[in-house]
């Protein structure tokens, strides 16, 4: 971790693109040397053959003593190459982990503030109030169910003491009724008409 704050130091995204920007220019500038180094150690080694058939040893071991030298020296640029390709890969690696944990902050902070909103006081009050309405909700539909029931219960009372008022009249057990207040219809022809008809019956009954 210390060598990522040594490597990257607070910097801004954009400044550590810059970064390894600089950093493949910089291999790119290697990649030239160590070409360079081979070339020259490979002309090192023709001019050795050329001085060793040419019965010249001594030349030809000098030539061949640069050709491991310049040889050595393109391996050692490919060794910075590669350090420098490494520092790009944990670079990259860097900031990936950086936006990661970003994004893993970001959501977390998103997750609280959710949570503040649906914390576990707030969600048995909705729901507590949530209960109190359904059942304020079923208590005025049992109300609404109970008037209608009371409703067919008048009804079918009154029905059935209309069964029995007109058996009682057909039979003769009905009590004078008292005088209907003016303003509504009075069945006196229904009325007299039964009575004349139980009458009759009567008679009839009394002659035999």
């Amino acid at each position: 971790m210390s060598f990522f704050k040594k490597l990257l130091p607070g910097r801004k995204k954009e400044e550590k693109e810059s970064t390894i920007a600089r950093l493949r220019q910089m291999i790119n500038k290697i990649e030239l040397r160590e070409r360079a180094f081979k070339k020259r150690a490979q002309m090192e080694y023709n001019k050795a053959k050329q001085y060793y058939r040419s019965g010249n040893k001594r030349a030809a071991k000098q030539s061949l003593k640069k050709w491991s030298r310049l040889n050595k020296y393109a391996e050692r640029y490919v060794n910075y190459s590669a350090r420098l390709e490494n520092m790009i890969i944990v670079i990259d690696q860097a900031m990936d982990i950086k936006g990661v944990d970003e994004a893993v902050k970001m959501g977390l902070s998103e997750m609280k503030n959710i949570q503040k909103d649906i914390s576990i006081e707030k969600a048995e009050q909705v729901a507590a109030e949530a209960d109190a309405a359904m059942a304020e909700i079923d208590q005025v539909g049992e109300i609404y169910a109970e008037m209608s029931m009371d409703d067919l219960d008048e009804d079918m009372e009154a029905d059935q003491e209309l069964a029995r008022f007109e058996a009682e009249m057909i039979l003769g057990e009905m009590p004078e009724l008292p005088e209907v207040p003016q303003g509504e219809p009075t069945p006196i022809s229904k009325k007299e008409k039964v009575r004349k008809e139980i009458e009759e019956l009567r008679k009839l009954t009394e002659s035999d």
